[in-house]
């Protein structure tokens, strides 16, 4: 997917963004050595935090 961007898409960096009871997006984000910039908690709901990351 990260490499498959047109040129007038591409970037020295990737980010994403979810919520923190995405465990299955959170789990292939890891895999893929996401790293985790910032939390916004309680941003999705009681509980539920927005989160973002980059690669």
């Amino acid at each position: 997917m990260e490499q498959n961007l047109p040129p007038a898409l591409t970037s020295n960096f990737i980010t994403i963004r979810t919520w923190s009871t995405n465990f299955t997006q959170l789990k292939m984000l890891e895999k893929r050595k996401y790293r985790l910039v910032k939390e916004i908690k309680n941003h999705r709901g009681e509980g539920i935090s927005s989160l973002y990351f980059i690669k």
